[in-house]
């Protein structure tokens, strides 16, 4: 079920490269056990749990009775901007090769972590700057000797600016990054 946002939620015990759409940036943090079990009382949570596991799925509502369904059929995780998913880590449990469930001692002793990884809307540029190309360093970021030939509020202007010279690149600057948009290879 959604959360109240309209984005959705999932709850599992891992992460995987197939739940994303193509480059995001992601957010992750650290959730109680507490802030776990009203999500799931409050349906926001989608399982993706996994009956194989019902032994830790088990031992998750013993120790904490954070009560989430194991689904007959799996849902398709494809997480967007908004939507996220919390993951359960336990660390401690045994592997279970000749029974079924943990001991009372084996849960307690356990350590069980939770944490909310959600994806963001990536920071939206600041500023596009010219480059000369002979300032440029290597890979994709310039080196501590480059100076803008200009700066720019618009990509267009910035690409105007450069037209066909092949010695000027254009970098988007976020808050947090510089990253090439457009280089001499690429006009």
């Amino acid at each position: 079920m959604a959360n109240s946002n309209n984005n959705k939620k999932y709850f599992g015990f891992a992460l995987a490269d197939s739940m994303f759409e193509g480059d995001c940036d992601i957010r992750r943090r650290s959730l109680t056990a507490e802030e776990v079990r009203a999500m799931a009382e409050a349906g926001e949570l989608t399982s993706c749990l996994n009956p194989s596991h019902r032994a830790t799925i088990d031992a998750m509502r013993t120790r904490f009775d954070i009560d989430v369904e194991i689904p007959e059929q799996p849902p398709r995780v494809s997480v967007g901007v908004g939507d996220s998913v919390v993951v359960m880590g336990v660390r401690g449990l045994p592997r279970l090769a000749d029974r079924h469930e943990y001991t009372e001692e084996e849960i307690a002793s356990a350590i069980f972590s939770f944490s909310e990884y959600t994806i963001v809307q990536a920071p939206a540029p600041v500023a596009y700057v010219v480059f000369k190309a002979a300032y440029w360093g290597e890979g994709d970021f310039p080196n501590a000797n480059t100076f803008p030939h200009s700066v720019h509020t618009s990509l267009q202007e910035a690409c105007d600016e450069c037209g066909s010279n092949p010695d000027l690149f254009v970098a988007s600057v976020t808050s947090n990054r510089i990253e090439v948009v457009k280089g001499h290879s690429s006009w």
